[in-house]
């Protein structure tokens, strides 16, 4: 994995290099550094905490352990156990002061397992949910996700798409027999590219948009279309057509772009991004 060398955050910044973090002020005075015991981990920042996941991979007894980082070092260390079923894939991701962590735990035949879908408000957790196979939805979690800068959430089912709302109730959409491929929040609405194969057998990815019910805005985009989010727009990508396509926070295409570069998220804009420098998207 490669990580720039240093985060900046509202009080300075926290650098890697290798398993060694180290914070300082901007104005140079050292803070705190701290070993880590694994090279391999998982990386969110909010404004003024790093998140920092190491996972257990394919260990079932094995433990994934996040730890949060603040202003006066380590703050936090949560633990979470495999419990029989290995850790297949695990999502990260920080929004304004909100972070979003998924777990997929399959079991051997990978099946659905058990998932886990955790919610941090700054460094506390605000929401924590463990699903099993045994519960009502067939599948629990899939290592796809968004936060808002509010605290919505968004993750991927085997088959679906779970939303967790601001008053921490959850709604359940089926895309059966789709698999749900990525996920976005943009406003209050939740928008998801779900695969299928056609007649043909090609596996294209459809657009779906979810507000009260599930809407297909855009069909047949290529099985490398990906999603990217800020507070005012939805960019869908396609490499393979070379396209990107713009939407506004109600699922109306706005315009086409011709797509060759690589698109960076800053905060909340994208950027359009080349040798020659980047172009904000808007």
């Amino acid at each position: 994995m490669c990580y720039p060398t240093a985060y900046p955050l509202e009080w300075g910044f926290i650098g890697i290099n290798d398993s060694k973090l180290y914070a300082y002020t901007y104005s140079g005075e050292p803070l705190w550094n701290y070993t880590l015991n694994s090279t391999k981990f998982g990386i969110a920042v909010t404004p003024n905490y790093l998140f920092l996941l190491i996972p257990a991979d394919e260990d079932p007894q094995g433990t994934n352990v996040l730890y949060i980082f603040g202003k006066t070092g380590l703050l936090a260390e949560h633990s979470f156990p495999n419990i029989y079923y290995p850790l297949r894939c695990f999502f990260l991701k920080s929004r304004g002061n909100y972070t979003l962590l998924l777990l997929d735990h399959p079991q051997a035949d990978g099946s659905a397992g058990m998932g886990r879908v955790i919610v941090f408000k700054g460094e506390k957790i605000a929401f924590e949910k463990t699903f099993t196979f045994r519960d009502s939805i067939e599948d629990p979690v899939y290592c796809v996700g968004d936060i808002s800068p509010t605290g919505m959430a968004a993750f991927g089912l085997y088959h679906g798409v779970g939303i967790l709302d601001l008053n921490s109730t959850i709604r359940y959409f089926e895309f059966p027999p789709y698999g749900v491929d990525d996920v976005a929040i943009v406003g209050d609405r939740v928008f998801a590219l779900v695969s299928r194969e056609t007649p043909s057998f090609y596996v294209v990815r459809d657009l779906v948009m979810i507000d009260k019910a599930p809407t297909f805005i855009m069909k047949n985009l290529s099985k490398r279309a990906e999603l990217f989010s800020s507070g005012e727009l939805l960019l869908v990508t396609d490499p393979w057509k070379e396209k990107a396509y713009i939407f506004s926070p109600t699922g109306k295409l706005q315009r086409t772009i011709e797509y060759h570069q690589e698109i960076v998220v800053e905060g909340e804009k994208l950027l359009l991004c080349s040798v020659k420098g980047c172009t904000p998207i808007g």
